[in-house]
């Protein structure tokens, strides 16, 4: 959640709902993320800034209320972020057309997620999720969909969940 407003609604009148700081608040300085996990919220999605980068991560207090993206296909410290993801909002209410916004990297919408993970520094591998992030104490993972297609969230569900030996076999199921 990033408008105070809506928060402070949802706070007064839905009091059992769990309320989520959107990766959205930009946070990329690791004592402003300590304060805000320090808040009352259910998770606390870091700016994918932090993917990647343990010296960081290693600093974070209450790993267990972080939520790690895992594929956000943005470009790595993007200046427009956050401007993205206000007008998908937009979009997801139908309050403007999709594709009218225009990404000062689009050559990454254009890559498959397979080529997003060797060039997209905020795209954390398999292996590093399994090796690196659940031992380090983080147990809340994220993977983004909104606004892909359907076999692109195939692939992004098959890269995290499906063993390797398996993964020809469930995409040849599905398809």
């Amino acid at each position: 959640m990033s408008s105070e407003i809506l928060e402070e609604k949802i706070r007064k009148e839905f009091q059992s709902y769990k309320i989520i700081s959107s990766t959205t608040k930009n946070i990329k300085d690791v004592l402003l993320l300590n304060k805000e996990l320090e808040k009352n919220y259910f998770l606390v999605v870091p700016d994918i800034f932090f993917n990647n980068n343990f010296f960081l991560l290693d600093q974070i207090n209450h790993k267990e209320k972080c939520e790690i993206l895992l594929n956000d296909t943005c470009y790595y410290n993007c200046p427009n972020r956050k401007e993205h993801y206000e007008f998908n909002g937009l979009a997801n209410k139908g309050l403007v057309n999709p594709c009218d916004f225009h990404c000062i990297y689009p050559e990454i919408k254009d890559q498959c997620f397979y080529e997003l993970l060797e060039t997209n520094n905020s795209h954390i591998k398999v292996e590093d999720l399994y090796n690196k992030y659940i031992p380090a104490g983080f147990t809340n993972f994220k993977i983004m969909g909104r606004d892909y297609s359907d076999a692109m969230i195939l692939e992004f569900y098959i890269y995290y969940m499906v063993q390797p030996k398996y993964k020809d076999l469930v995409r040849n199921k599905i398809i």
